[in-house]
């Protein structure tokens, strides 16, 4: 498994990800395709020493970052994005891609990890992917569309 960790030259494939996600996810279809907007946040993401993210270029990548709460100032890791190509889904990429995240987080300090599945693809497939690495449901993602 040929994981690295993201860098600048990584953001194309990420936005080209982020673009097909649009029809496959339905939160994303609701979300304008702005890959200027991605490209800026990324680049912000990805110079920081807050950030975490691995890749297997083509295959699959996931990413997030460091950070206390404002009502905790123990360090957290949270992961943002965790995908895997449709084609290797059936694979052992996504675990290796946990795995590593949370190896990272934990050599960085951080106390726990945080990861969700808000974009309501597969939720009962993710959950079930994150507590078989030990991971522990604590609540569920509300959202109110505003006008």
């Amino acid at each position: 498994m040929a994981l690295r960790a993201i860098d600048f030259n990584d953001i194309p494939e990420i936005i080209s990800v982020l673009q097909s996600m649009q029809a496959e996810i339905t939160l994303c279809a609701e979300s304008p395709n702005d890959p200027v907007h991605v490209n800026s946040q990324l680049l912000s993401m990805v110079e920081q020493d807050s950030f975490i993210g691995f890749i297997n270029p083509g295959k699959g990548f996931m990413f997030g970052w460091l950070g206390n709460s404002w009502y905790d100032a123990r360090l957290k890791a949270v992961e943002l994005l965790l995908y895997v190509y449709p084609e290797h889904r059936q694979s052992y990429l996504a675990s290796a891609l946990i795995m590593k995240f949370i190896e990272i987080a934990n050599e960085k300090g951080a106390c726990e990890v945080i990861a969700g599945t808000s974009l309501g693809y597969r939720t009962d497939a993710v959950e079930r992917l994150y507590h078989r690495h030990g991971f522990v449901t604590t609540g569920a993602n509300l959202k109110l569309k505003l006008e």
